[in-house]
């Protein structure tokens, strides 16, 4: 079975990030891939090459994700490693979100009743440290949703031989 379920993460397309009112980052490009899954999880690594549009460097102390699908948590927590991107300057900012397997079980059911839709967000928050006060910023550049349908039960081929 493949999926495209991430490449609305696939860009290079320049996008401005906004917060408080001004610009605060530039996101040249974004990149996604299915990491080696496990039976207990299953990582989605993603990247960004992002620039800084404030006079000051830019701290990023924690990035924080969760992974819903159909409204169940199915992966959250904390990721990447603390940078700082400098005044005028680029970083690329990398993230690992893992989905936790032993949580697929109730998002089946949910997928089973909504006739083999799911509805697929990954949401993104970032924790700036500045001056000693913390602020969660979103970061909208990774996060997305996205809407996923299968046919696994076959229902379209049998509901052709009814006719």
């Amino acid at each position: 079975m493949q999926t495209n379920l991430l490449d609305p993460l696939e860009t290079d397309r320049e996008r401005e990030f906004s917060a408080f009112g001004r610009p605060v980052l530039v996101v040249e490009e974004t990149n996604a891939q299915w990491g080696q899954a496990t039976t207990e999880r299953t990582p989605i690594n993603t990247s960004a090459t992002v620039e800084n549009q404030l006079p000051v460097p830019l701290p990023i102390s924690e990035i924080q994700y969760t992974i819903r699908m159909n409204g169940i948590v199915v992966g959250a927590g904390t990721t990447g490693d603390r940078i700082v991107i400098p005044t005028e300057g680029s970083r690329q900012i990398t993230t690992q979100a893992e989905i936790d397997n032993s949580q697929l079980d109730e998002w089946w059911v949910t997928h089973l009743r909504n006739n083999e839709t799911t509805q697929f967000s990954v949401e993104f928050n970032a924790t700036i440290e500045y001056g000693g006060v913390e602020r969660q910023l979103p970061l909208e550049f990774l996060t997305y949703n996205r809407t996923v349908q299968t046919d696994m039960l076959d229902t379209e081929q049998s509901e052709t031989n009814a006719n």
